[in-house]
């Protein structure tokens, strides 16, 4: 905390980004002379700093409507704040405080207002807009959107299987997408023609040529509020081949008091009075969905680090019934696992540096800090009440099973196709990759033979374990921090999987794994950000945070087993399991960052590799 370390960091800080030094300035009037506020700007980001030069509190408006739909993140925390937009953009400062944001370019689909397509036919819906959406609109949009899962493959047909109107504005559109390879997924969009601009100009997915507009209404509070009043008042849409009805969610919340959480990815949420979070699911798949599935039946346990189940919003057709939207409780919290958790491994590395010990031999303890070690134990507790709670349900589609022989040749099929399609992709992308990331590429795929021969122990020892349902995408991210406990939430799975996958029991040592694999992300995330000679130091004791927080996250989850007498996999059989699927995750990390963040593969590279060495040592 000393001045020493403050400008350390804060010049590491700089460092960061060149802006600071050769940038462009450009000074802003925001009609408070206290208050400094300028841009710094070059060809890779810009930068928005903001220095309150009174010792009294103060407050200034700034015109950013330049940068609409640009999103300021405060680049010592990594904070964002909510989107500009073409109103003035206020800040509050404490005194003589000050705040440095990164402005982050908005990744939305939609593309610049000039080049969206223009539509030639009348502005109604009608079977000629119809197939302007099908052939003109949507084969550019989609690639594009957050929520689109099948960025991979090729797009073979799209058609527009239902437009259903929706408070006489909007019409809500079910689209099925067939591939060149696969089989085809279904999503969701929410579409209206207006004849007046939105707020944000990235709303326009369509010009027509009388100067109408068709808009994306997912972000229209009065389509949002439209959706929590249908399943309040318990209504239902009905057409020719399809129902649109809702379960439960008589809550008396305001619906009209609503806002955007702006972390949409595979899906869009809405927050209704501080009180009831709605989840609008894009991509629509028949059949039970996990989420609302565990939610509902953890309702009936006494397991309450979940939000509590509210309703869900149903869509029939042919037949066959999806969710489209699920209500639930909204958790006040300060943030997630994930953040709280890269501020715990930041602050250990400053303690770090500022003893100077060279191995973390000794004054371990000490500066690793008994916070996060008793919040690690206490997470490892709450998911073990998780796994015992889940075992408790009665219901037939939750009862436990034996793992049985067949199942345990199936685990290994899986296992190792999993490894084959991992070990074919990175060999695709081998050229691409660089320095010491190739070396890291090249010493997995040497291992993947070895790791058949591990994988093969599945075949050769029947294992005394049981399958359960589990939350099946479990990782830092997935948890809130409420300041003294965490909340587990978004029970969907893994989105690249099948809703039947998804629903399939598994051993609870799967969600186990992938929360720790989740910490090593954060230690090398947070390694990363360090200057070269400062990781070649810290990585020591970057490994050692690693250890440690397993081995507490592990006695936690133990612990809470053993007080609800729930024991899922024999002592002898824990570590050999634990392992293969730690092994497993981090090769599903290799494929999902070599497709999406190709600069963070060395990660999972460097984790598979060592995992499959661990495993040829214990002999397994």
């Amino acid at each position: 905390s000393s001045l020493f370390w403050w400008m350390r960091r804060i010049l590491k800080i700089r460092q960061q980004f060149p802006a600071f030094s050769v940038g462009t300035i450009e000074f802003l009037t925001g009609g408070n002379a206290r208050v400094l506020s300028f841009l710094r700007k070059d060809e890779k980001s810009t930068l928005l700093v903001v220095a309150n030069l009174s010792r009294f509190t103060q407050a200034t408006s700034l015109d950013l409507s330049s940068y609409e739909g640009h999103i300021p993140r405060e680049i010592f925390g990594s904070s964002m704040l909510p989107e500009i937009t073409t109103a003035p953009y206020l800040f509050t400062l404490g005194p003589h405080s000050f705040y440095w944001f990164h402005l982050t370019a908005p990744d939305h689909a939609i593309v610049p207002e000039a080049q969206t397509p223009e539509l030639h036919g009348k502005a109604e819906w009608g079977e000629m807009l119809q197939r302007e959406i099908e052939q003109i609109i949507l084969p550019s949009y989609l690639p594009g959107a957050r929520w689109f899962g099948g960025k991979q493959r090729a797009i073979r047909d799209i058609k527009l299987s239902e437009i259903i109107p929706f408070l006489e504005t909007y019409r809500i559109l079910i689209i099925e997408v067939s591939f060149s390879e696969g089989s085809a997924s279904v999503y969701l969009m929410a579409m209206k023609i207006a004849t007046e601009s939105p707020v944000h100009t990235r709303d326009i997915i369509a010009h027509f040529s009388n100067g109408a507009l068709l808009l994306d209404a997912t972000s229209e509070p009065e389509f949002q509020s439209g959706l929590l009043r249908f399943m309040q008042q318990g209504q239902r849409l009905k057409g020719e081949s399809y129902q649109i009805s809702s379960r439960g969610c008589h809550t008396e919340v305001n619906a009209d008091a609503v806002h955007a959480l702006s972390a949409e990815q595979s899906n869009s949420s809405f927050v209704f009075d501080n009180a009831v979070a709605l989840k609008l699911f894009r991509k629509i798949e028949s059949g039970p969905n996990p989420d609302a599935d565990v939610l509902r039946a953890l309702g009936e346990t006494t397991f309450n680090n979940v939000p509590r189940y509210l309703g869900e919003l149903l869509f029939t057709a042919q037949g066959e019934t999806s969710v489209l939207a699920l209500a639930t409780e909204f958790v006040q919290a300060q943030g997630d696992g994930w953040s709280f958790t890269l501020d715990a491994v930041e602050r250990y590395f400053e303690r770090v540096m500022a003893a100077c010990e060279a191995s973390p031999d000794e004054h371990f303890e000490e500066l690793f800090g008994a916070n996060y070690s008793e919040r690690a134990w206490q997470l490892g507790i709450r998911t073990g009440e998780l796994h015992a709670a889940l075992n408790s349900i009665q219901a037939p589609s939750f009862q436990p099973e034996p793992f049985s022989t067949m199942y345990q040749r199936s685990l290994y099929q899986s296992l190792r196709s999993h490894a084959r399609r991992t070990e074919a992709e990175l060999h695709s992308k081998l050229s691409s990759l660089k320095n010491e990331t190739r070396t890291l590429a090249d010493t997995l795929l040497a291992q993947i033979e070895p790791l058949m021969n591990i994988y093969e122990m599945l075949l050769k020892r029947k294992l005394s374990a049981a399958k359960i349902r589990i939350h099946g995408d479990y990782h830092l991210g997935q948890v809130l921090n409420t300041g003294k406990d965490f909340v587990i939430l978004d029970f969907e799975g893994e989105p690249k999987r099948s809703i039947g996958e998804r629903l399939l029991k598994k051993s609870p040592l799967v969600d186990v794994a992938g929360m720790m694999r989740s910490f090593n992300y954060a230690v090398e995330s947070a390694l990363s950000h360090q200057t070269a000679s400062d990781r070649e130091k810290l990585a020591p004791w970057a490994d050692r945070w690693n250890q440690e927080v397993n081995k507490r996250f592990l006695l936690g989850y133990h612990q809470a087993l053993e007080e609800k007498g729930f024991q899922p996999v024999g002592k002898e059989d824990m570590s050999f399991l634990l392992q293969i699927f730690l092994i497993d995750k981090a090769l599903y990390e290799v494929g999902y960052e070599l497709s999406y963040r190709p600069d963070l593969v060395a990660i999972p590279l460097r984790a598979a590799g060592e995992l499959i060495r661990e495993a040829r040592a214990l002999g397994q």
